[in-house]
C-alpha cells in the first residue's frame, strides 16, 4: 500500500508532469506528493515454513501435507480467469481455454525450507531427548530419510535448471509433504515457533548449544577467529554460533526473493531467552514464587521474583511480602505444572523468560538490529549483499494457529456450507483475539486460562459452543498432580477417533475423561476414546501478526471443515488460498489507499498528473535509461526528493541495511513512462504495452476486472510489459496534489 508524503512543490519549483503537458498550478498554494511504491514484480520467492511437532500435532501436520497441493498448484499452474470479466474459470497454466488468461505469471523460482518449533530447554533439564532441540536446522538434516535435493537441505522449484522440475510439481509436492509431516509430534513441548525462524533467518549469532552456567543461561562466548566452538561452532562477534544454520541460511535466503513465513502450531509460543534465569522454565526444581505485587499488577515495579537476593529498591522487604516469605517463597508442585511453565511468567514467577514480541516484530521490519552484544548490525534478512537492502514489502508472515475460524473468516464465509474465506489483516479485529499489553483479548475463546471463562458454555451442555465445545474443568482432570492443562480456543472432529486407554499423553486419559474435556465426548457420555482435535489461544504469535502489519496472514488451525475432503473449505486449504492471494500482489501491481487525482480531456480520455520513477542500484557504475523500454532521464528537479525518500525507508544512508549513500553515484534513476498501449492497461486484464497506468473506476478510469482482488478501495498502479519494473527496484510516484487549505 501507498503511504503518501507531501512535499511543497514551491520548494521544488517543478510541476508533477514535468515534461508532459499539465494543468496550471500555483506553486505557493499546491504540494507534490512523493512517495515509494513497494515493489510490484518478483520472480523469486523462498517460504519457510515452522511445523510445530510437539505432542497433539500429528492430525494437523497430515491436514497441512494435504494442503500442499493446493498452494504449489497455485504457485506454478496459476488459475485461469475471464479476461473480460476477471472471473475464475475451470483450467490453469498452461491450458486456459481462449478468451482467459492465468491470474498472474507462474512463479518459476522457489525454495522451500522446513524447520521445526523444539530448540531445547536452553539449559534447563526437560527436552533433553533426540529431538527435543532441532537448533532451527531444516529438517533434512536432522530427520533421516528425507529426500536431498540437488544436493541443498531445502528443496526447489525451478524449471528448467532440474529434469524432475522439468516433469511438473508433483515430486517438490511430494517431498514437501514428506518433510512437513517428519517434524512429528516427539518434540520439546515449549513450542518455540516464533525463536525458531528468527534464528534460521535473522539471529547474526544463532546458536549451536544453550547451556546453564552457574545461576544463567549462556550461549558459549569465544575470543575470535579460530576459537573453539566445537565441530558445529564459528566465533562471529565474539560468541559460538551455529555453522550449519549459517550456512544454510546463506544458501536458502536469496536477495531478490520475496520471503514468506509460515508457522503452524496449536499452542500458544513459547520462545525461551537465551540468557537471565530461563533455564528454570525446563529445570526439574519448583520455580520460586511472584511477590504478592504481581498478582494485581505484573508492571509494578515491586512485581519481581521471590527467589532475588535483595529486594528491589523502594518496595517493602522481601522477608515481609506475604508470597514470599520463606514459608511460602516456592510454588508447590500442585501450583507448577511443568505443562504450564510458559503461562503468564511475570504473575506467577515474578519475571518473563520468554523475548518480548518486539523481538520478532522488529526482525520482521528493521534493516538494522542488535546482536547479542548489543551491537547495532546489518539484519540478515534485509542485507542481502551488493549494498542493496530487501524491500520491507517482499517480507510475509502468516500464521495457522490457534484462533475460531469464525473470529477471522469473512461475513460470507459465517454461513454453513459457505466457503471459508479469510480477511485480510487490515480487516480483523485485533482487540477480539489478541492481547494489549496485559490487557486480555475481547473474545472470551482467547484467554488463557485454568478456569473455566466467563460467557462460555461449560460442560454442562457438552460441545453447545461451534468454536471450542465447551470450557472443562481442568482442576478435576489432574486431581493431585496439579492442573496441567489450560482452555481450548477452538477444536474440530478427527477423521479417525483416537483410543487413550494405556496411552500416555493423550487427551482422553482420565484426565480428560475425569475433567470432562470436549475433546472425549461421544454424543452420550465421555470416554477415553478422543474424537476431536484442540488448539489454544495462539496469542503471542498473533500480536507479532498484528503488530507486523499488512502483509501478515492469519488462519485458524482449527479447520471450517475438517471431515470432507472433497469440500473447498477442508482442512488447510482455505489458507493455503489466503496466502497466496496476499502474496499474488507482486505478480500483478500496487493497490492505492489514496485517490490520484484525474483529468478528463475533451476527447475523453484522462490525464492523471502524476510520474513514475524508477530507481535501481548501478553495480557496474553503469546507468542508462532505454527509450525502447519507455524509461528516460527524470526531471532534475525531482532526483532530490525521491532520494530523500530511499533516506526516509532507510533504503540507503543511516539505518539502512548496508548504510549505502543516498547518491545517484550509488542508484541509477528513470522515469517510468505511461503505458504505451494506455487503454489496454486500464481495461484489459491480459494487457499489452510496456508501462504503468492508473486504473479508478470510480472516476471512469478503467475496469473493476484488471484490479487485483486485495485491493480495497478499488483502485490501482498497475504496471505492464516485460521487466516493468525491474526486478528489485524501489518506485516512486510523484502527483500533484491539492492545494493545502482545501
Amino acid at each position: 500500500m501507498l503511504r503518501w508524503t507531501w512535499i511543497l512543490a514551491a520548494v521544488l519549483g517543478v510541476s508533477a508532469c514535468l515534461d508532459r503537458p499539465a494543468v496550471p498550478v500555483d506553486p505557493a498554494t499546491t504540494n507534490l506528493r512523493v512517495d515509494q511504491i513497494r515493489q510490484a514484480r518478483v520472480d523469486k520467492m523462498d517460504l519457510l515454513f515452522v511445523i510445530d511437532n510437539s505432542a497433539s500435532m500429528a492430525d494437523k501436520q497430515a491436514m497441512l501435507e494435504a494442503a500442499v497441493p493446493k498452494l504449489v498448484q497455485r504457485l506454478v499452474t496459476p488459475r485461469c480467469v475471464d479476461s473480460a470479466t476477471g472471473t475464475v474459470v475451470a483450467g490453469s497454466v498452461p491450458d486456459c481455454p481462449a478468451g482467459t488468461t492465468a491470474e498472474f505469471q507462474p512463479v518459476r523460482d522457489i525454495h522451500v525450507g522446513v524447520i521445526s518449533s523444539s530448540l531445547g530447554a536452553h539449559g534447563g533439564q526437560a527436552c533433553g531427548q533426540p529431538g527435543h532441540d532441532d537448533k532451527g536446522r531444516l529438517l533434512s538434516t536432522v530427520r533421516a530419510g528425507l529426500p536431498n535435493h540437488e544436493g541443498l537441505d531445502f528443496l526447489r522449484w525451478n524449471p528448467g535448471s532440474d529434469a524432475t522440475d522439468d516433469a511438473g510439481p508433483d515430486t517438490l509436492i511430494d517431498e514437501f509433504g514428506a518433510q512437513v509431516v517428519s517434524a512429528g509430534e516427539g518434540g520439546c513441548g515449549y513450542e518455540a515457533s516464533l525463536e525458531a525462524w528468527y534464528r534460521f533467518l535473522v539471529d547474526p549469532q544463532p546458536p549451536d548449544t544453550v547451556t546453564k552456567e552457574g545461576n544463567f543461561t549462556s550461549v558459549l562466548g569465544c575470543s575470535g577467529e579460530g576459537a573453539d566452538c566445537g565441530s558445529a561452532g564459528v566465533c562471529v562477534g565474539g560468541f559460538c554460533a551455529d555453522k550449519v544454520v549459517l550456512a544454510q541460511r546463506q544458501a536458502f535466503l536469496r536477495g531478490d526473493s520475496l520471503v514468506g513465513i509460515v508457522m503452524l502450531s496449536d499452542e500458544n509460543d513459547c520462545s525461551i531467552r537465551d540468557d537471565g534465569s530461563s533455564w528454570l522454565v525446563g529445570a526439574g526444581a519448583a520455580i520460586p514464587r511472584a511477590s504478592s505485587a504481581c498478582s494485581s499488577n505484573p508492571d509494578d515495579p515491586c512485581c519481581y521474583s521471590c527467589g532475588l537476593v535483595a529486594t528491589p529498591e523502594g518496595c517493602p522487604p522481601k522477608e515481609q511480602d506475604s508470597e514470599c516469605m520463606q514459608t511460602k517463597g516456592i510454588h508447590p508442585k500442585t501450583d507448577d505444572h511443568v505443562n504450564l511453565r510458559c503461562w503468564e511468567q511475570k504473575r506467577r514467577f515474578g519475571v518473563d523468560m520468554l523475548y518480548p514480541t518486539s523481538r520478532y516484530v522488529e526482525g520482521l521490519t528493521q534493516p538494522r538490529i542488535a546482536d547479542r552484544a548489543g551491537r547495532e548490525i546489518p539484519n540478515p534478512l534485509f542485507a542481502t549483499g551488493g549494498g542493496s537492502s530487501r524491500d520491507p514489502s517482499l517480507i510475509y508472515a502468516a500464521g495457522i494457529v490457534g484462533v475460531p475460524w469464525q473470529a477471522i473468516a469473512t461475513d460470507d464465509s459465517q454461513q454453513a456450507g459457505a466457503p471459508l474465506e479469510y480477511k485480510n489483516a487490515r480487516d480483523i479485529d485485533w482487540a477480539r483475539i489478541t492481547r494489549q499489553g496485559r490487557t486480555p483479548a475481547l473474545d472470551p475463546h482467547m484467554i488463557e486460562s485454568l478456569a473455566p471463562r466467563p460467557g462460555l458454555a461449560d460442560s454442562s451442555v457438552p460441545l453447545q459452543d461451534p468454536a471450542h465445545g465447551h470450557d472443562w474443568n481442568i482442576t478435576a482432570g489432574f486431581g493431585a498432580e496439579g492442573p496441567g492443562d489450560l482452555q481450548f480456543a477452538c477444536i474440530f472432529p478427527l477423521a479417525e477417533t483416537r483410543p487413550c486407554a494405556g496411552k500416555i499423553p493423550c487427551d482422553c486419559s482420565s484426565v480428560g475423561v475425569n475433567g470432562k474435556s470436549p475433546l472425549c465426548w461421544d454424543g452420550a457420555q465421555y470416554t477415553d476414546v478422543q474424537r476431536y482435535a484442540k488448539a489454544y489461544p495462539g496469542l503471542r504469535q498473533l500480536e507479532v501478526l498484528r503488530d507486523f502489519g499488512d502483509n501478515a496472514i492469519v488462519a485458524s488451525i482449527c479447520p471450517k471443515q475438517a471431515l470432507d475432503a472433497q469440500d473447498p473449505s477442508f482442512g488447510y486449504n482455505p489458507a493455503m488460498n489466503a496466502i497466496v492471494d496476499r502474496l499474488k500482489e507482486h505478480f500483478s501491481g500496487t493497490c492505492i489507499t489514496r485517490p490520484v487525482e484525474v483529468t478528463t480531456n475533451p476527447d475523453g480520455t484522462t490525464t492523471t498528473q502524476c510520474a513514475v520513477v524508477e530507481v535501481t542500484r548501478r553495480g557496474d557504475g553503469q546507468c542508462a535509461c532505454d527509450d525502447a523500454a519507455n524509461r528516460r532521464e527524470p526531471n532534475a528537479k525531482l532526483v532530490g526528493p525521491v532520494l530523500q525518500e530511499l533516506r526516509t525507508d532507510r533504503v540507503c544512508g543511516p539505518g539502512s541495511a548496508d548504510q549505502v549513500a543516498c547518491t545517484r553515484d550509488e542508484f541509477c534513476l528513470c522515469e517510468l513512462g505511461e503505458a504505451t498501449s494506455k487503454a489496454s492497461c486500464e481495461n484489459d486484464v491480459a494487457a499489452s504495452g510496456i508501462g504503468w497506468c492508473y486504473v479508478d473506476p470510480s472516476q471512469g478510469v478503467g475496469r473493476d476486472e484488471v484490479i487485483p482482488s486485495e485491493c480495497n478501495p478499488r483502485r490501482q498502479l498497475r504496471f505492464v510489459g516485460p521487466d516493468t519494473p525491474a526486478a528489485q527496484a524501489v518506485v516512486f510516484i510523484a502527483c500533484v496534489g491539492k492545494p493545502l487549505d482545501s
